[in-house]
């Protein structure tokens, strides 16, 4: 930011797709698909609800890159709602996302992050105290490199994302070349206990962050061009690790050993590699976690407020309200 409150124009379209990656890549995708085997009873089905996930994914992300392209501004759709509905709605929506949407996110990522660190560390998984102090130095250190200065928390994205990418990359590759693994298991069945319209719903909230470079379109170099370069390369780059490693738990694990499993990557991890896997998976959820909660949604809470502080719509907007 400079001298006039004016955001600098220093991210590039490898950070910015590095935070569409993290805001999407959480914990989901490693603990969602033995709920969706249970629902579905079908690894073919898993696979292409997967798929139609992420092509929903892609269609949100070319939309946003329309409005990001056409109104290159911090915020995300704080912007958008208020050129198309006016202040009112706007003020509404920052509010809620700003107490409500990415707070709770927050919180509840640094809570998983510590529990999977508990892992190595059992004090943090044995003390209730220990366990809310550590996600909060979490958050607070690393929202605190984003506060100094934008390339050296750009930086640390890409670090981070660039890990958790090539983390799983390697592992679906491992897999499928060296793992215990039999492709049998995709012709495997089970009985279904839901519906796959309701299984979409959790691989939706999985995809859900392909939005993130939105948030920081004020800080986008060229963000007529980089921003929707971003944002389809990012959910791109996502769909295929999701849908790779939904392939290798299949690979892995029959439908009914999938089923109801919520630590089904790492029962995938020990089936195809043994014990010393699931410690390379806690790993995997770490960085996953880390990158997602810390730095995407830290950034884009920050730039929602900024929009609305400096929006003079607000102040109509809540005036409009307590009116009503």
């Amino acid at each position: 930011m400079d001298s006039c409150g004016k955001l600098r124009r220093l991210i590039d379209v490898r950070t910015a797709a590095s935070v569409v990656i993290a805001s999407m890549m959480g914990a989901g995708i490693f603990t969602t698909s033995g709920f969706i085997a249970r629902d579905t009873g079908s690894p073919s089905i898993v696979l292409a609800l997967w798929l139609v996930g992420g092509v929903i994914a892609l269609a949100g992300a070319l939309s946003y890159a329309e409005l990001g392209a056409a109104m290159p501004r911090a915020g995300g759709e704080y912007v958008y709602l208020r050129e198309a509905y006016g202040p009112a709605v706007a003020y509404l929506s920052g509010w809620t996302s700003f107490f409500i949407g990415f707070s709770g996110a927050i919180a509840a990522a640094l809570l998983g992050l510590t529990a999977y660190a508990g892992h190595f560390v059992p004090e943090i998984k044995d003390s209730p105290v220990a366990h809310k102090l550590v996600a909060l130095v979490a958050l607070w250190l690393l929202t605190l490199v984003h506060l100094l200065r934008t390339p050296r928390g750009g930086a640390i994205q890409r670090i981070l994302t660039g890990a958790t990418v090539a983390g799983i990359a390697l592992l679906v590759a491992a897999g499928f070349l060296a793992g215990r693994g039999s492709f049998a298991n995709f012709a495997t069945s089970a009985s279904a206990h839901g519906s796959a319209t309701v299984s979409l719903i959790f691989v939706l909230y999985a995809y859900s962050g392909w939005n993130a470079a939105s948030y920081i379109a004020g800080e986008i170099r060229d963000p007529a061009a980089n921003l929707p370069r971003a944002l389809v390369a990012g959910t791109a780059i996502v769909t295929i690790l999701y849908v790779s490693l939904n392939a290798l738990y299949a690979y892995a694990l029959p439908i009914n050993a999938m089923s109801g499993e919520l630590a089904v990557a790492e029962k995938a991890a020990v089936a195809l590699f043994g014990g010393v896997a699931a410690s390379a998976i806690m790993i995997l959820l770490i960085l996953a976690i880390a990158a997602s909660a810390v730095r995407a949604c830290t950034t884009q809470w920050r730039r929602i407020g900024r929009s609305r502080a400096l929006s003079r719509g607000s102040i109509r907007a809540a005036a409009c309200l307590r009116m009503l």
